[in-house]
């Protein structure tokens, strides 16, 4: 679900046989930036692949330039991952495989084998699995057909629900700032209160969250809910707002956020006057942002049953997609929002 790639030291270089396939692969991985994909960089990385060198052969010398306008491009447009627990490699060191835990896609050159030989037979298996995720290796004469930018995962009726949390937490891990734009998410929250059978999808999804910062021992800066102002029964916000309070207290959400400093920080919600037909949950990182669909119904999909634990419907995650709300750029909205003041800080009073 996060299209993330990294590059190791020898991508650096071209490869001896093929020299011009594995630059054109450095332009194609500046491709899928375009369309999506972020760029991880890791301990090193940025002195490494910037620093020049003089009087090198043609082809050497345009691998590099394309290598600096890949990195200047994914600047540009803050699709970098700094990723500062991923090492320099490939290094004779054993691999930390659990670093790269949730990073789609290895680059390396076939040429740095002969530097670890644990790193060759990673590549011979075309990557590895660190805690039920897949990490493809892959060297840069490969290309890039068939890396993915955007993802759709179909979620099966009686599937854990944790399992449906697994494909949710690289989001959480990767991000910094998290927004729920969903109409009744509070409300479905409210209902499965009365009904002791039932956990709901905003209840699941704060429990991923606390689980997953608590891990990284790094807590979010900002989290977000934005659900609609008025019912069949009238303005709802006062009975939201103590809704949602319970709701943070009993899930210690506020433990893995940062304490309110102005809009920056902090867990707030916000309501909306008009209607909120679509759904999305945006997480964002250094000033880019990955838009998700939890099926036609959002966070009401990762509701589950309290004994069993399954997942309640059949849906599907998917994303990245744009976020649009009501005909207008959901960022936008939310910007508005936000400059007039409508997002009401934890604990909500």
């Amino acid at each position: 679900m996060l299209p993330a790639i990294i590059l190791s030291r020898g991508c650096k270089e071209p490869s001896h046989r093929t020299p011009r396939k594995s630059t054109r692969t450095i332009s194609d991985i500046r491709r899928l930036i375009s369309e999506g994909a972020i760029l991880v960089v890791g301990k090193g990385f940025w002195k490494h692949f910037r620093e020049q060198e003089k009087d090198i052969p043609s082809h050497r010398d345009l691998h590099h330039h394309e290598i600096r306008n890949l990195i200047e491009f994914a600047r540009r447009r803050n699709r970098v991952w700094w990723k500062e627990d991923v090492p320099a490699f490939v290094s004779n060191e054993k691999p930390e495989q659990k670093a790269f835990k949730y990073i789609q896609t290895i680059f390396l050159q076939s040429k740095e084998y002969s530097v670890s030989e644990d790193w060759k037979n990673l590549a011979f298996s075309k990557g590895f699995e660190i805690e039920g995720y897949d990490v493809e290796i892959r060297t840069l004469s490969q290309g890039v057909e068939d890396i993915h930018t955007t993802f759709s995962i179909s979620v099966n009726k009686d599937d854990e629900i944790d399992s449906v949390g697994h494909h949710i937490r690289p989001l959480i891990h990767w991000s910094s700032r998290i927004t729920i734009y969903d109409g009744y998410c509070i409300e479905n929250h409210g209902d499965s209160m009365k009904n002791k059978g039932t956990v709901s999808g905003l209840s699941n999804f704060f429990k991923w969250v606390v689980d997953e910062r608590k891990k990284m021992n790094s807590p979010l800066n900002r989290i977000r809910i934005i659900s609609r102002q008025r019912s069949k029964t009238g303005d709802i916000r006062d009975e939201m707002k103590l809704v949602l309070r319970d709701l943070v207290v009993e899930s210690k959400l506020e433990t893995v956020v940062k304490a309110n400093s102005g809009n920056e920080t902090g867990i707030f919600v916000g309501f909306r006057p008009d209607s909120m037909g679509e759904r999305y949950v945006v997480f964002e990182n250094h000033g880019y942002s990955l838009a998700y669909s939890f099926g036609s119904k959002c966070m009401a999909m990762l509701q589950s049953n309290l004994r069993k634990k399954k997942v309640q419907k059949n849906f599907d995650l998917s994303g990245p997609t744009k976020f649009i709300a009501n005909g207008t750029n959901g960022h936008q909205l939310i910007s508005d929002m936000k400059n007039q003041g409508k997002f009401i800080p934890y604990p909500f009073s």
